[in-house]
């Protein structure tokens, strides 16, 4: 992972949205390292059920971990960025932390999916039949990663980062978190698979 800081620095040639998107992504795939049991819970709820967890529970304790990690990986991307040049002034290291819980939001929506679904219709193209399941695991999770728009606004514009940028996304980020979570979890029921 700390490798990975590196990768949107490679993507700096680019458009200066895709770059955000890129970095948006990069924290996805951070926070994802630590997703495996909440997709095998997901997937075969029974351990849940025997600790007694509802499923607001669960996913309310096992946000924290990716939030931290891809808050971490958000800092030190985007300062890596900044210490290039590729980024003008501000401070783009809080910037990363506030995207924390995006990161955790679009790792648990990603990981709530569960396994493949491989009885979908499969899709006809002209290429030939496309298999629908893995298709839309793959796609899971990056509709919440909307959340930091206002940092791909921040760096497509190119303009010194100020703190007011850095409040409006960590509200955003906060609220878009808690509102995921309240949206997709109840304290009655146990599934953790999503919505």
């Amino acid at each position: 992972m700390a490798g990975a800081v590196t990768l949107p620095a490679l993507l700096t040639h680019l458009p200066a949205w895709i770059l955000g998107v890129a970095v948006l992504v990069g924290g996805l795939i951070a926070g994802g390292v630590t997703a495996g049991t909440i997709r095998t819970d997901a997937g075969n709820p029974v351990m849940l059920r025997l600790l007694g967890l509802s499923s607001r529970r669960a996913i309310g304790q096992r946000l924290w971990v990716p939030g931290v990690l891809s808050g971490l990986w958000y800092a030190a991307a985007l300062s890596l960025l900044w210490a290039l040049g590729d980024l003008p002034a501000g401070p783009w290291w809080a910037l990363g932390l506030t995207l924390g819980p995006v990161g955790a939001a679009a790792t648990m929506r990603k990981a709530r999916v569960g396994f493949v679904d491989n009885g979908l219709m499969p899709l006809d193209t002209p290429m030939g039949s496309v298999s629908t399941g893995p298709v839309l695991n793959a796609v899971a999770g990056l509709d919440v990663l909307l959340l930091g728009l206002p940092t791909v606004v921040q760096i497509a514009q190119g303009g010194p980062l100020s703190w007011t940028g850095v409040v409006v996304q960590a509200a955003v980020a906060g609220i878009g978190m808690r509102a995921y979570l309240n949206a997709t979890t109840e304290t009655d029921r146990v599934e953790l698979s999503g919505r």
